[in-house]
This record gives C-alpha cells, sequence and structure tokens, in this order.
C-alpha cells in the first residue's frame, strides 16, 4: 500500500562519524513512512564508517552508499541528490537524529495540499551531550532566509530546477541555496519538531576569512531579495568577522551601510566596538542579541497564550446557577 505514496529519498552526506554514525541512521531506517530510500556519501572517511554503511546497505535493500574522495559535505549532497530515486528529498546530516515521525509529518501537507507544497520546512531542537534538550528554533525568526537542510522536505526537481548547492560558496550555501529555491517553491512551514540536532553541529565557523567571504558573496546574491532586518542582520555579522581580524576599514565599511534607526541598540554597541576596537564586546553584544530574540519569543507565546485565554473567557457561556 505504501508504493502509492510518494517515494522519499534521505540524503546523508558522512564524514568520521562512525561513533555517533548508527543513532542517525537507526532514526532514519525506522522511519513510519515506509516508501523510503536511503543514500549515503562516505566523504572520504578514515574511520569505519565504510564498513557501517556496508552493514546496512545489506540489512535494508532500500540503503545504498557511495564514495567520494574528500569532496565536501554540499558537494556530497549534490551527488546524493544526483543518486537518489527519490520524488521528494530529505537531508540528514550525519550526527543528528530523525523523530521516527519525521516523513511522516513532513508529506502530510504536500498529500492533503495534492502536492500543492513541494518545500516543507519544520522545527528541530537542539540537544547536547547528555540527551538533554537546551533549545527549540523554529521557523519563527525575524529572518525570511531558513537554513539547516536537515529540517528540509524538498521535491528533487524543486533542487534541480534550482541548480543545487553552490559548491563555490564559502559558506552559509544552505541560506544562499533556500534563496534560489524560494524563487520557484511552494513552502509551507510547519512548527512539529521533526529532528534532533547534536549542540556540537551548531557552531559558527573561526576561519573569519572564510565567513567574511561568504557573508559578502550572499549579500552580492541576494541582499535586494532581503528585508532591510535580514540585510542588517548579515551586516553585523560582517563588522564582528572584520573586527576579529583587525580589518577596522572593513568593519567600517560594513558598519555604514547598516541602519542604524531600525537597530539602534546594535549600531550604539557597534560604534563603541569600533572606537575602542575592543572584541571583548563583540561577545557582550552577541549575548545580548541572543536573550533580546530569546525574550521576543517568550514574549510573542505569552501575548498569544493570553489572547487565546481572554478568547475562550469571552466566549464561554455562563449558565443560570
Amino acid at each position: 500500500m505504501h508504493s502509492e505514496l510518494p517515494l522519499v529519498t534521505f540524503v546523508i552526506p558522512t564524514h568520521n562519524r562512525a561513533h555517533i554514525l548508527r543513532d542517525c541512521l537507526e532514526s532514519v531506517v525506522n522511519q513510519t513512512y515506509k516508501n523510503i530510500e536511503v543514500v549515503a556519501v562516505n566523504d572520504n572517511s578514515s574511520d569505519n564508517t565504510e564498513e557501517i554503511l556496508s552493514e546496512y546497505s545489506l540489512r535494508y535493500n532500500y540503503f545504498k552508499f557511495f564514495k567520494s574522495s574528500g569532496i565536501g559535505g554540499n558537494a556530497a549532497r549534490n551527488f546524493g541528490v544526483e543518486k537518489a530515486s527519490g520524488e521528494y528529498i530529505a537531508f540528514m546530516d550525519d550526527d543528528d537524529i530523525c523523530e521516527l515521525f519525521r516523513i511522516e509529518e513532513q508529506i502530510k501537507p504536500v498529500l492533503q495540499s495534492n502536492f500543492k507544497y513541494d518545500f516543507v520546512i519544520s522545527s528541530f531542537y537542539i540537544f547536547n551531550a547528555d540527551g538533554k534538550k537546551i533549545e527549540q528554533v523554529d521557523f519563527l525568526k525575524p529572518l525570511d532566509s531558513i537554513g539547516f537542510t536537515v529540517r528540509w522536505l524538498v521535491k528533487k526537481s524543486l533542487i534541480e530546477k534550482a541548480g543545487g548547492f553552490d559548491e563555490s560558496q564559502p559558506a552559509l550555501q544552505d541560506v544562499e541555496f533556500f534563496w534560489r529555491l524560494k524563487n520557484y517553491a511552494n513552502i509551507y512551514f510547519s512548527p512539529k519538531i521533526v529532528v534532533k540536532v547534536r549542540n556540537s553541529s551548531i557552531s559558527v565557523t573561526k576561519d573569519h576569512t572564510k565567513m567574511i567571504n561568504a557573508i559578502k558573496r550572499l549579500l552580492e546574491l541576494h541582499g535586494n531579495k532581503m528585508n532591510e532586518y535580514e540585510r542588517n542582520y548579515w551586516l553585523v555579522n560582517l563588522c564582528k568577522k572584520y573586527a576579529f581580524q583587525n580589518d577596522w576599514e572593513g568593519y567600517k565599511s560594513s558598519f555604514k551601510r547598516i541602519n542604524k534607526l531600525r537597530m539602534p541598540v546594535s549600531g550604539m554597541m557597534l560604534l563603541l566596538i569600533y572606537k575602542l576596537k575592543n572584541t571583548f564586546l563583540i561577545k557582550v553584544h552577541s549575548k545580548m542579541q541572543i536573550e533580546a530574540f530569546r525574550f521576543k519569543n517568550f514574549l510573542k507565546k505569552s501575548l498569544k497564550f493570553s489572547f487565546r485565554s481572554f478568547h475562550i473567557s469571552t466566549n464561554r457561556q455562563s449558565y443560570p446557577r
């Protein structure tokens, strides 16, 4: 019966994660949605990754893996998509874990809309080494772009139409690719958590030159499509990266492009950082940004709950005693 449902291919690039790879693979092969295929790409691993992948390919006839010689994560994703037979692609990282209902949940809006939606974006939560939930990350953030491919279910033909991941993009390849996908997609946003992301995989690269080039290229390609908040967001991050390199001319150039009227607190803080040439204040500013975002989310959810409670109470019928 499940053959009547669309075939979904998991694309999993992996590199030297044999010690945790089984956690990922078990969550994939035990999906409640049964019409799946798994395409793993072993990206030049030097541990026993290939042995594990070989074991799974012998155990499951829908599981196949390929070798590559160190082509990198996004090139491996492109390669995996090319080898996929599925109509829809579910990206997965080798250190993360799917909820067992992930595909069943993500395919629902596709089927219920009679295939109108071809790009489903869900929520995830971050967990630590003890397996405890640290933070939920949903799509309700003040950026137009949605990164983290582990939360995506995308129609394969849409990926091909948008041209796949840009392997020349130094970093932020998922964000850059999202802007191209967005041109063609009918997107469905779901607040349902479908993936658990390991905290160790949530990191900002320490290669500041790489990030500077990535942000500059992202703004060149897609800055005109971004709302003002997002443009400012990337320019602020560009300032921080320049500061860590003591490139204060680059910092000044990026700072000039920020709309300080829309970000007065950040504007004053960044000006202070520039005047004092003090990179410690960048960490303070980043902490302030995180806490402000969390407070806004808390306030939004609290107001939503309060409004709902008010709505219920005002519509409740009263009965004579």
